[in-house]
């Protein structure tokens, strides 16, 4: 059984050259792939028939990872994929990192590439901790204090 068998991965800037390989690696070790790239239809189209052919599971969807509708059809089509059947499916407003370092990265990647806002919280503690970067805007140290307060309050009441 290959090792990545019943998992799905969305795999942006597809089209091409390390993208590309990407996909096809992931592909090759059993993972349905949803192909993206933002503008060139025929190439991500192009390397999901050659996983298909391979004999693995691909979707083509072009799709600008900098446009929220755009991730939003994204999510939605891995969900779909992944025959996922939930209200929340490919569309959570919280995601819940096993450590830090994951948590880093995928907040990173929201913020410099996805060029989203988000806030940021370390849970465990007797308070959340507030955990935001010199890099981030107003609206996500905002928001990170905001969640941490909302968070809080009902440690400090009980």
């Amino acid at each position: 059984m290959a090792a990545l068998a019943g998992k799905v991965a969305l795999v942006s800037g597809a089209g091409k050259n390390i993208g590309r390989q990407i996909a096809l690696t992931l592909a090759r070790d059993g993972a349905a792939v949803v192909v993206n790239g933002r503008s060139d239809r025929a190439a991500i189209e192009a390397v999901a028939a050659e996983i298909v052919a391979a004999g693995g599971r691909a979707v083509p969807v072009l799709a600008d990872i900098a446009d929220e509708a755009a991730v939003a059809r994204l999510a939605a089509e891995a969900a779909r994929i992944k025959k996922m059947d939930s209200q929340v499916a490919g569309d959570a407003d919280l995601l819940l990192m096993p450590d830090l370092n994951a948590g880093n990265m995928l907040y990173k990647s929201f913020n410099y590439i996805g060029g989203g806002d988000c806030a940021g919280l370390v849970l465990g503690a007797a308070v959340p901790i507030v955990l935001t970067s010199r890099a981030d805007s107003l609206q996500s140290r905002l928001a990170s204090v905001a969640l941490a307060v909302l968070l809080a309050r009902p440690a400090a009441t009980a």
